[in-house]
């Protein structure tokens, strides 16, 4: 008897053993199925990521293709207009000074470039010293008591176009505080900005708005804000 009972033992733990093990592939089967399907929809979330990023992408590109498309001028205008609007979107997002009130000033003033503060410089805004190091000296004109006069002041120089850009921008917002002081950064949109240029004095030219507002519709200008 104690020999069967010994022998029913070693069946009953080799049963269980064998249960186990069973249920322990079993777990271990579902479980790898069940990784290998969370794996899966892992691979398909990031393919419609990847996909969505595509056609994000594609929209952005598409977009910015139908407003160069509608930007207006001769071929050196439009140049002109792209190589100082994509530099002024870049700093956009920092100072917050319109892109299309960017290009018209610099149109206005550096006449498409080829003034020689410009050409020879990089002062695309007609920026006097103020203070500023490095500085030039030039004849300009200046609207007084209702005349034009020539008169001889210090302007800022640059190295580049792209240090213009931004020296304008931080001008407006940093250096100088009675721009933001009169709204510059109230009211986003390009009429407001230009309305408030004259405002605060950045030229004695009592049409300096209109002039701006003018060159930013006529050239479509404002479709560059947008992007």
């Amino acid at each position: 008897m104690k020999t069967l009972v010994i022998i029913c033992g070693i069946i009953g733990i080799v049963c269980v053993m064998n249960f186990n093990s069973s249920f322990d592939n079993n777990n271990t089967t579902l479980l790898e199925k069940q990784i290998t399907s969370t794996e899966q929809i892992k691979n398909i979330e990031d393919v419609k990521t990847i996909s969505e990023t595509k056609d994000d992408v594609k929209t952005i590109a598409e977009t910015k293709e139908t407003i160069n498309k509608k930007i207006k001028g001769t071929e050196f205008e439009i140049k002109f207009i792209n190589t100082v609007g994509k530099i002024s979107q870049k700093y956009f997002t920092q100072y917050k000074v319109l892109p299309s009130v960017t290009i018209a000033q610099a149109i206005l003033e550096s006449n498409w470039g080829r003034s020689g503060l410009s050409k020879n410089y990089y002062n695309y805004f007609g920026i006097k010293g103020h203070g500023y190091k490095n500085c030039v000296t030039f004849d300009t004109k200046e609207e007084i008591g209702g005349q034009m006069v020539t008169i001889s002041s210090k302007f800022r120089r640059y190295n580049s176009l792209d240090e213009s850009v931004r020296n304008y921008n931080y001008f407006l917002t940093k250096e100088n505080t009675v721009y933001v002081k009169k709204g510059l950064l109230n009211k986003i949109n390009y009429k407001s900005q230009a309305l408030c240029l004259q405002q605060a004095g950045y030229a004695t030219d009592s049409k300096y708005s209109t002039k701006i507002i003018q060159l930013i519709e006529r050239y479509n200008l404002f479709l560059l804000d947008k992007v």
